[in-house]
């Protein structure tokens, strides 16, 4: 019953931060739907990377040398909170694609925006502690 009633408190939380990313990450055009062109495919590809790297950098430390000398690298209450970013980087890869793909399908950043605070109000509620 909480992870339900926490899903709505999470809405205005990412509200503001997805339509920030919307109208950053997707620049203003005077036509209205677009077609695909490889620059902004490789635009987003870049985007996508440049959100996913930082993640995947803090999980490399947390992880190559727990493998290599069996020694983790964060041991206390920071290291359990790395196991979110196994889910948190997966999801924002999702979610930028998604603002990506609704700005070009529909020329606007709201749908995008709307989408993805759903996506990860849902995400926040079900996987967080609580």
């Amino acid at each position: 019953m909480r992870r339900i009633l926490v899903f709505p408190a999470f809405l205005p939380f990412f509200l503001p931060y997805y339509f920030a990313e919307g109208y950053y990450l997707n620049p203003i055009h005077n036509s209205g739907i677009m077609q695909v062109k490889w620059s902004e495919v490789k635009d987003c590809l870049k985007t996508v990377f440049g959100k996913t790297v930082p993640f995947a950098t803090v999980i490399a430390f947390q992880y190559i040398p727990k493998r290599l000398f069996n020694i983790w690298f964060l041991p206390s209450f920071i290291g359990f909170l790395i196991e979110f970013l196994w889910i948190i980087t997966p999801i924002f890869v999702i979610t930028t694609r998604c603002s990506w793909w609704f700005h070009r399908n529909t020329g606007k950043t709201t749908a995008g925006a709307l989408f993805n605070v759903l996506i990860l109000s849902w995400v926040a509620a079900v996987v967080f502690p609580f």
